[in-house]
């Protein structure tokens, strides 16, 4: 049951990321609009770890277990942001982006998106409502991902059949590593459990902070007060749902 979980719910983001790809080559959200999309999944994400993934791990008392999950996961996504950036730069001292191919601009979108589909598997694996959420939340993330990539591809050289081509086969990775980590991981329990629970709270944690809010701005450093405000909405709508 919980494979089937996954897949229906991962499904969702994965039709979001092929239909973007292919309206990514011919419209271009503005900056406003995407800041304030992730500020709102910015804060779905931030409520699925407040009131579904720390409760968790404390009602189960391994806080040991806790102590050593949580900084793993700070050191495995702080590492992948490192050679992210590592791949920027080797990009920019070749004075192009054709220098390293497709490879280099899609990988570090590749990586993102496979931890994405990895939580979506432990929200699932915890019993919790975290898998929904987060699917919820990778599904607005992955609407605008495939025009950004789609978009990037083509100013770089790519032609639109096979930047589209690309775009949507990123769309599959987080379905499919989602669906491993339930088959292969399904069965954990006790401390495993809280340990991957962990390592997943930090790594959405920082995604939240260092990922959707930091790119929003960058993106659009004018926010107005009300896409800052779809962040608390979007809080506001998980804690509602869950009281109801």
């Amino acid at each position: 049951m919980t494979e089937a979980h996954t897949f229906v719910f991962l499904l969702i983001p994965t039709l979001a990321g092929i239909a973007s790809a292919l309206f990514g080559l011919a419209w271009k959200p503005s900056g406003q609009v995407r800041s304030g999309v992730q500020h709102f999944a910015a804060g779905i994400v931030f409520a699925a770890v407040a009131s579904e993934v720390i409760p968790e791990i404390l009602r189960r008392d391994f806080i040991i277990a806790f102590a050593i999950g949580f900084p793993l996961g700070v050191l495995t996504v702080v590492s992948l942001r490192q050679m992210d950036r590592l791949l920027q730069r080797r990009r920019a001292a070749a004075g192009t982006e054709q220098a390293t191919g497709a490879i280099g601009i899609v990988a570090p979108v590749a990586v993102d998106l496979a931890v994405d589909g990895l939580l979506v598997g432990v929200g699932f694996i915890s019993g919790t409502g975290m898998g929904r959420l987060l699917a919820i939340a990778l599904t607005m993330e992955m609407m605008f991902l495939g025009l950004s990539v789609s978009q990037m591809l083509t100013k770089h050289g790519y032609s639109r059949r096979r930047a589209a081509g690309i775009t949507v086969a990123l769309a599959f990775v987080p379905i499919t590593v989602g669906l491993l980590t339930v088959t292969f991981l399904g069965g954990l329990s006790g401390a495993a459990l809280v340990v991957l629970l962990a390592f997943g709270s930090a790594a959405l944690l920082y995604l939240v902070t260092e990922d959707l809010l930091l790119e929003a701005h960058e993106t659009n450093p004018n926010d107005s007060v009300w896409v800052t405000a779809l962040f608390f909405m979007g809080f506001m709508a998980v804690i509602l749902v869950e009281g109801f």
